[in-house]
């Protein structure tokens, strides 16, 4: 006679109107915000951030459909803020320089997080998800002629 256990884990929670912002953009860099994610279980207190970006060729809009290959993103990093350092529950915002970038290209970004310790099965299926509402241009300097300077 088989037996089958299923686990399941409530994923982290975004809380109501977590966004994650782009500031600061430059050439070859931005800066990512976003609020403190709050954990689902009482027994997992350690959550991570994975850090993600995605090339977005031209033509491509900003999920990527409308052509092009299918596009992959990219792991950047991933944070482990200390659980306890929010001693005054007072939630600050976290933030992550990303940095090199090509200033070529256009990029998207979001950030996962999951629960620190766990399996790998287990926390792979309790992740919470933001993505950026927009696209960062491409930022490389362009030359123009302008017709009628002499």
């Amino acid at each position: 006679r088989r037996s089958t256990v299923r686990i399941q884990v409530p994923p982290p929670n975004p809380g109501a109107g977590n966004v994650l912002q782009i500031e600061d953009i430059q050439a070859q860099r931005v800066s990512l915000r976003w609020q403190p994610f709050f954990s689902a279980s009482v027994d997992l207190a350690a959550l991570q951030y994975r850090i993600l970006s995605l090339e977005v060729p031209e033509g491509v809009d900003a999920h990527g459909g409308q052509g092009g290959d299918a596009l992959g993103w990219r792991s950047l990093d991933i944070l482990s803020p200390d659980p306890s350092a929010d001693a005054t529950g007072l939630q600050q915002n976290l933030r992550y320089l990303v940095s090199p970038l090509l200033p070529a290209k256009r990029y998207r970004f979001a950030v996962e997080c999951s629960y620190v310790g766990l399996l790998a099965d287990l926390a792979a299926a309790s992740v919470s998800r933001l993505e950026a509402p927009q696209i960062v241009p491409s930022r490389e300097l362009r030359l123009a002629v302008l017709p009628g300077l002499s």
